[in-house]
C-alpha cells in the first residue's frame, strides 16, 4: 500500500511560509514535481473498453490555509472534459477489506496532516507535522459489508467525487478537531513524565512555584519535602500531586503546563500544510472516458456549506487520446539502401548505398525495425497487427511458397502477394511466433523488433529489373478481429529506398518561363525496354532585383517525368514541359534551378540557353572510363 508519510521536510517549509494559495498540486507523490504525466490512450479504443480506464498518476494537494478542510465537509475531485467516475471501481479504491477497524484503513490515499494547537478559543503558535497520521484522522471512514471504507459520493452527473472529511460538532472555527480539550490530569500525567521536572528544593525556587514548605521541619523554605520528614515525594507522580496541592498563585498551572507542553483546554485541529496525494495509478478503472474526448483533467478543492473553503485547482490532463502505435527505425538514416545497376540492366545492384556502380551480392538491409506501442497502459495483441510491405518486389529472391529469402537462403518472414506488388507478416513474428501482447509503458516506447523482416535480397542470376521506388511498410489492426480498438494503421514512409544509377546535372534558369530546351541522350545501349526514368527537382526563387536577394521554393522534389528516355535514344524538354508533367505552377520570369537525374550511365546532356542577345549551348557527358556519374552544367 502507498506510504502514508509523503516529504514532510518540504511540506514543513511550505507551512511555515506565508499562504499564497489555497491548494497547491504537485505530482508522482514529489511536491517538486509540477508537471503532470499524462496517461495516453489510443484513439480508437472502443467505448465499452475505454469506459474503464487508469490515469497512471499521483496527485498531491497540498490545503495552504487553516481554515481550507472544514469538519462535515468533502474534498472534492472533479472531472472536466467528457469523463465521469466508475462508482462501482471509486467504492473498491476506497474500501479496505482487511481493516479490523476506522483507524487502519490502509487505501491507496497518501496523507500528510499538520495540527496547530487552540487555546483561550484561538489558534496559536504555527502547524506542526503529526507522527504517523491516520486517514480516519480527517476522513469520515464508515464500515463496509467487509472491512472499512472511506465515506464518498459521485454527484453533478458523475464528473465530481465527494470525499467526506470527519465530523467534529463544535470544534473551533469549523475546523476538523484533532483532539478533545485537555484535561488537568493529562496536564499533569504530561509533566511528570518531562524529565526537566524539578529534582529539589533549589530548582522548584527557581522555576518560580511560590507557596510549597518543606513541611514538619518548622521552615519557611519553599520547595519538595526531604528524606528524613514524613511523607516525602520522591516519585514525579508524588512531586506533581505535591506542587498541586501547595503550590499558590497559579504557579503549579505555569510550571506543569510549561512541562506538559499544553495548556488544561487546549485542543488542536487539522492545519495549513495537511497533504493529500491520490494514487490514481492504482485506483483501477475509475474513470470512464469517452471516444473522441482529447484532454481530461480534474479540478481538485474542499467543500462546505454551499461555497468552497478552498477554491479547486486544475491538474494538467490526466488523459489524451493519440496514437496506439507507430513503425520506427534506428534513426532516420537507416532504411535498406541500394542501387540497381544500369549496366546490368537494372537486374543487379549494389547493397548498401544509393551510390553503388558495381554488384556486390549483399542483403538490403534496414536497421532497428520495431512497432512502438504509443499508449501509457493499453495492451496490443501482436497476432492481430498485420504488417505490409508496399511496393514492387517482383525482383526480389523469394522460395516456391513465396516467402521473400535472405542472401543466407533463410526465410524473412514477409509472404508475397499473388501479384508480387505486397507482402505481409504477422506482428508476433518479433516474439517468434508466439501470440504475443505489447504492453504500453509511462514513457510511451515499449517496442518489439523486427529483425527477421529488416532484409530483402536480389540474387545474382535475377533476370526482372530492380524499379527505382521507396518501399514502404504499413501496421495495421482491424476492429472486426479484436474487442479492444477500432480499425488503425500507421505507415513507415521508407523501409527501403531503391534507386537507379545514371546522369545527374543541374542547371539554372533565368526563368521558369524561359524558352531554354534540355537535350538529354542515351549512348550506353542497354536501357530497359520500357527505357530510362527521368527524375527532376524544381526550385523557384522569389523576384528579386540586381543586389537584392531572394528565398527558395520547392516546387518538386526528385518527381518522375511522364516521358523516359529509350535506349540510345533522346529527350527534348523545356521548363514548360517539366512544369506540365510534372502538374506545377511557376511564377513568370522568376529565377530557377532545376536537378536532373537520368537512368543512364552513360548519357551526355546539351542545355540550350536563348534570349534576345544570342544563343549559348553548353554539353556534358560521362566519361565511363573515369567512373564520374555528376557534372554541373
Amino acid at each position: 500500500m502507498l506510504k502514508k508519510t509523503l516529504l514532510a521536510a518540504s511540506v514543513a517549509a511550505f507551512a511555515a511560509a506565508p499562504a499564497m494559495a489555497d491548494v497547491t498540486l504537485f505530482y508522482g507523490n514529489n511536491t517538486a514535481d509540477t508537471e503532470v504525466n499524462t496517461t495516453y490512450l489510443a484513439s480508437v479504443t472502443k467505448q465499452p473498453v475505454l469506459s474503464f480506464s487508469t490515469a497512471e498518476e499521483q496527485v498531491g494537494a497540498r490545503f495552504g490555509v487553516t481554515g481550507d478542510l472544514k469538519q462535515n465537509g468533502f474534498i472534492t475531485i472533479e472531472l472536466t472534459g467528457d469523463a465521469t467516475f466508475n462508482e462501482n471501481e471509486v467504492r473498491q479504491w476506497l474500501t479496505d477489506i482487511d481493516a479490523a477497524d476506522a483507524d487502519s484503513l490502509d487505501i491507496t490515499i497518501g496523507l500528510d496532516l499538520y495540527q496547530q494547537t487552540v487555546a483561550n478559543n484561538a489558534l496559536t503558535g504555527v502547524p506542526t507535522a503529526v507522527v504517523n497520521p491516520t486517514l480516519s484522522q480527517i476522513f469520515k471512514v464508515i464500515p463496509a459489508s467487509s472491512g472499512y471504507q472511506l465515506d464518498y459520493a459521485i454527484d453533478l452527473d458523475g464528473k465530481r467525487l465527494r470525499l467526506a472529511l470527519k465530523q467534529t460538532i463544535g470544534s473551533f472555527d469549523d475546523l476538523i478537531a484533532l483532539s478533545a480539550p485537555k484535561t488537568a490530569a493529562e496536564v499533569d500525567t504530561a509533566a511528570a513524565a518531562n524529565v526537566a521536572l524539578a529534582a529539589d528544593v533549589a530548582a522548584l525556587a527557581t522555576a518560580g512555584v511560590t507557596g510549597t514548605l518543606v513541611d514538619g521541619d518548622g521552615s519557611t523554605t519553599t520547595g519538595y519535602k526531604f528524606s528524613d520528614t514524613s511523607g516525602t515525594a520522591t516519585t514525579a507522580a508524588e512531586k506533581v500531586a505535591y506542587i498541586r496541592a501547595n503550590a499558590t498563585g497559579g504557579t503549579d498551572d505555569t510550571y506543569l503546563e510549561g512541562l506538559a507542553g499544553f495548556a488544561e483546554g487546549d485542543s488542536t485541529v487539522a492545519a495549513a500544510g495537511t497533504t493529500t496525494n491520490f494514487d490514481f495509478a492504482n485506483a483501477n478503472q475509475i474513470f470512464n472516458l469517452k471516444t473522441g474526448s482529447s484532454d481530461v483533467k480534474a479540478k481538485i478543492g474542499a467543500l462546505k456549506n454551499a461555497s468552497y473553503s478552498a477554491d479547486p485547482k486544475s491538474t494538467g490532463s490526466l488523459f489524451q487520446l493519440g496514437e496506439l502505435f507507430k513503425l520506427a527505425l534506428t534513426d532516420a538514416d537507416s532504411y535498406g539502401k541500394a542501387t540497381a545497376l544500369v549496366s546490368t540492366g537494372f537486374t543487379g545492384v549494389f547493397a548498401g548505398s544509393n551510390a553503388g556502380t558495381v554488384v556486390n551480392d549483399l542483403d538490403i538491409s534496414a536497421d532497428g525495425l520495431k512497432l512502438i506501442n504509443r499508449t501509457s497502459n493499453q495492451n496490443i495483441q501482436l497476432n492481430k497487427v498485420r504488417l505490409t510491405l508496399n511496393g514492387d518486389l517482383s525482383a526480389f529472391a523469394a522460395d516456391d511458397s513465396g516467402m521473400l529469402l535472405t542472401k543466407s537462403g533463410t526465410t524473412s518472414d514477409w509472404k508475397l502477394s499473388s501479384d508480387k506488388k505486397s507482402a505481409t507478416a504477422l506482428a508476433n513474428v518479433g516474439t517468434g511466433g508466439s501470440s504475443g501482447v505489447l504492453q504500453g509503458e509511462d514513457d510511451r516506447l515499449a517496442s518489439v523488433a523486427f529483425t527477421t523482416l529488416e532484409d530483402l535480397y536480389v540474387a545474382t542470376d535475377n533476370d526482372i529489373p530492380v524499379e527505382a521506388q521507396v518501399i514502404s511498410m504499413t501496421a495495421s489492426i482491424l476492429g472486426a478481429e479484436q474487442d479492444t480498438f477500432e480499425n488503425y494503421s500507421n505507415t513507415l514512409e521508407q523501409l527501403f529506398l531503391i534507386t537507379r544509377d545514371g546522369l545527374k546535372f543541374d542547371t539554372i534558369l533565368t526563368g521558369t518561363t524561359s524558352s531554354n530546351t534540355v537535350h538529354i541522350r542515351d549512348v550506353s545501349g542497354n536501357l530497359p525496354v520500357e527505357g530510362g526514368k527521368i527524375y527532376v527537382t524544381v526550385w523557384e526563387y522569389d523576384a528579386h532585383e540586381a543586389g537584392e536577394n531572394a528565398e527558395r521554393n520547392v516546387l518538386a522534389e526528385r518527381e518522375e517525368l511522364a516521358v523516359k528516355l529509350p535506349s540510345n535514344g533522346a529527350v527534348t524538354l523545356s521548363p514548360a514541359t517539366i512544369a506540365a508533367q510534372l502538374g506545377i505552377e511557376v511564377a513568370p520570369a522568376r529565377q530557377a534551378r532545376m536537378l536532373f537525374e537520368v537512368e543512364t550511365n552513360v548519357g551526355e546532356v546539351a542545355v540550350k540557353k536563348s534570349d534576345g542577345k544570342g544563343t549559348d549551348i553548353q554539353v556534358g557527358s560521362q566519361a565511363q572510363e573515369k567512373e564520374i556519374v555528376d557534372f554541373t552544367l
